[in-house]
Formats: C-alpha cells, sequence, structure tokens
C-alpha cells in the first residue's frame, strides 16, 4: 500500500470526502518543522531527534566520505508518525554530510544507517595528499523537534486574497482549504498549514535550478483526478506522478529532504538543503541526494 492509499484510508476511516482526500494529497507536502540548540539548552520537554556537528557515529565498513564535512544526524525512529507519512524509514538514522558553505548545488552523500547497526564515532578523515589538513568538524548542536504533522502547500501561499493567485488558483485554493478544513473536522486535529519555514520534508524553500509551476496546469489536473478518483482511486499514483512530472522546470520531480538556514550551520545567508527525487525518495535511494542552497 503507498502513502497515498494509506493517508486515504486513514482519512476514511474518519469520515472524510473522497474529493477532500484528492485535493489535500494533491498539493500537499508533509513535513517536520525542527529547530538547533546548544546541548546545554534541552530541558524535559525537549523532544530530541538529531544532532548537528560533532563526529558522526558510523558502521566499521562504511567511510566518511571524502572531502565531505558531517552536517547532520537524524534519528529517525525518534519522529513521531503522522497519517501523511513522510515516505522516510521508520527505523535507523540518516547522517547528512556535504558542503557547509555551499555556493551552488551539487552530489551530496546521505547515508542511512538500518536500526541494530553497530556503529562508532568515526574521526574526521585526513586527505592523503594534504596530511595537515583535516575535514572539518562543527561544533555540536541537538535538532529538536518544533511542530509535528505540517503541511507545506506546493508552489505558493495559503493565503486566497494573495495578489500574485489568479481566479482560478484562487478557486483550486478555497476547495483545498475547504478540504483541510473537513479533514480537521473530521479527524480532530488540523495539521499546521504553512510554507517558507525550514525543516524535515515539507516544501523546499530554495527550489532552483529544480523549480516547478505548481500553478494552472498543475491544479487544472488535479481537479480533473478529483472526478477521475472517485471510481478509481488507487489510480492517484499515477495521476499525480505524471502532473508532477509536467510540473517540473527543470530536471525531473524533485523535492524536500532536509533544510536548515545557513547561518544556523555556518556563516552565510539563505538556506542549505538536501533534496531528492520523488521517485528515490519512495524507494530510499538516498545516494541519489543532491546538496541545494539558496542566497
Amino acid at each position: 500500500m503507498s502513502y497515498a492509499q494509506q493517508f486515504r484510508a486513514f482519512a476514511r476511516r474518519h469520515g472524510v470526502s473522497d474529493d477532500a482526500i484528492t485535493r489535500i494529497l494533491w498539493s500537499v507536502q508533509p513535513g517536520v518543522e525542527v529547530g538547533l540548540c546548544d546541548p546545554e539548552g534541552i530541558g524535559p520537554e525537549s523532544q530530541v531527534i538529531g544532532y548537528c556537528g560533532g563526529l558522526p557515529r558510523l558502521p566499521a565498513d562504511t567511510p566518511w566520505p571524502m572531502g565531505d564535512t558531517f552536517i547532520a544526524a537524524l534519528d529517525l525512529a525518534a519522529i513521531p508518525p503522522q497519517p501523511m507519512d513522510l515516505a522516510l524509514p521508520r527505523q535507523g538514522h540518516l547522517l547528512f554530510f556535504g558542503d557547509p558553505y555551499p555556493e551552488h548545488d551539487c552530489p551530496a552523500e546521505v547515508i542511512h544507517v538500518p536500526a541494530g547497526t553497530p556503529t562508532a564515532e568515526r574521526p574526521a578523515p585526513v586527505d592523503e595528499e594534504w596530511p595537515s589538513v583535516e575535514a572539518e568538524v562543527l561544533p555540536r548542536q541537538v535538532i529538536t523537534l518544533d511542530r509535528v504533522n505540517r503541511w507545506d502547500i506546493l508552489g505558493w501561499t495559503p493565503e486566497p486574497d494573495n495578489d500574485d493567485v489568479d481566479d482560478d488558483e484562487k478557486e483550486w485554493l478555497a476547495r483545498l482549504m475547504a478540504a483541510i478544513e473537513e479533514y480537521g473536522a473530521r479527524v480532530g486535529e488540523v495539521p499546521t498549514v504553512q510554507r517558507r519555514t525550514w525543516g524535515l520534508r515539507g516544501e523546499a524553500l530554495n527550489p532552483n535550478p529544480y523549480a516547478a509551476d505548481y500553478r494552472a496546469g498543475f491544479l487544472r489536473r488535479g481537479e480533473e483526478a478529483v472526478t477521475i478518483l472517485r471510481a478509481e482511486p488507487e489510480r492517484f499514483d499515477e495521476l499525480h506522478g505524471q502532473a508532477l512530472e509536467a510540473a517540473a522546470l527543470g530536471d525531473g520531480v524533485w523535492l524536500n529532504l532536509l533544510e536548515f538556514h545557513q547561518d544556523e550551520i555556518s556563516p552565510g545567508d539563505g538556506e542549505m538543503g538536501w533534496i531528492i527525487r520523488r521517485d528515490d525518495l519512495h524507494a530510499g535511494r538516498f545516494d541519489r541526494v543532491r546538496q541545494s542552497q539558496h542566497s
């Protein structure tokens, strides 16, 4: 059962209409808002889900990627499940490596360490050509869970009176917000609906050069899908995948994996993130991640 099918089954059990479910699934990306703080700032109410900086814990047969800095590690089991799944493994750790001072996008190492795998803290590697140069080790910070069950709307603001939203988009947006209100009334919990914040999954703040146009064409396909899926709900993944591909302006469909404000990690402005193709995310192919940057 796909993530969309799981969410539809959950929402149906609570009495949410199929039309509302389709509109939500079509234009929403689930996310988790995270924060960074010094280890001394952790209190009894803090929900710790990982750490940034310091030294990573790696399996014996997994090298520290040469030339990269260890940025962050996430404890996947510490992230509470939510009805709209993040499409991440539920166990183990994700380790993020990359450039702490990125000036452009590039391939990045993200390593999934399965639960139960023996690991040990790994010292920073030394470049064989420059023995006096070690990989940079960032100051240790703790990653905390600030908000779970966050829904980011693809591509645009959730405010219908925004001047950048045309009449057709406003109509779809009004239907989407009504669907979210119906979901909240039936399920008893209204997710935080927003965009332009950083964290795990959700909508990327810095999509270029991997941008997509989620406006008229994408929304028109969504309304057509609402009608089709009343009789054939099993076709959601097919129709949604086609619409995402059609909306992509660059090199395929890329989704946000993790994003931080640059100045939370190292001196700089903008956002630092890791992005992944939609198919690779669902297949767990984290060796195909790219690091992205936007100033």
